[in-house]
């Protein structure tokens, strides 16, 4: 094999980040909490989903992930949210929390059932050498769970 195929294989074979490095990357199931034993992993075509429900739901409206680091980056960081909306009339309104900081809060802005990435800043100072958490939760005040409305997460990924 030459170096030009082998550049090729490459290229195809491993996952591209348009934004350079990539810092952590977690599906959908490496969140503890939200709903999916109680349903599947598997919707719209990704296989390693999670999902949170209305407040009323309790701990199915809730997912968190923890992850550490050893070093932050000096550049400036990104996290690209893969997610999706339920299919109500109305945007589901989540809090996405990066550590002690709101990156989202309010209506998803996600389209309904059809994945879509997402590329939020990370303001300097959120990421912290050692135990980073990031925790999603839908914040409507009514809902029951297997209904809408529900908010669903595919990936997430931090990258410079």
């Amino acid at each position: 094999m030459n170096y030009r195929n082998l550049f090729i294989l490459i290229f195809f074979l491993v996952p591209q980040l348009s934004s350079g490095q990539e810092i952590i990357s977690l599906y959908g199931t490496d969140f503890i909490g939200g709903a999916n034993q109680h349903y599947s992993s598997f919707h719209f075509g990704e296989r390693r989903t999670n999902y949170v429900y209305a407040k009323p739901t309790c701990k199915n409206s809730v997912m968190s992930a923890t992850f550490n680091l050893n070093k932050i980056p000096t550049e400036e960081m990104y996290l690209y949210l893969k997610a999706c909306d339920d299919d109500g009339a109305a945007q589901c309104k989540i809090e996405l929390k990066l550590n002690d900081t709101v990156l989202i809060s309010g209506s998803s802005g996600f389209p309904n059932r059809k994945w879509e990435t997402k590329k939020i800043l990370i303001p300097a100072g959120t990421l912290k050498p050692g135990e980073n958490t990031i925790v999603i939760t839908n914040q409507e005040e009514t809902g029951l769970l297997g209904n809408i409305p529900w908010f669903m997460l595919a990936s997430l990924t931090i990258a410079v």
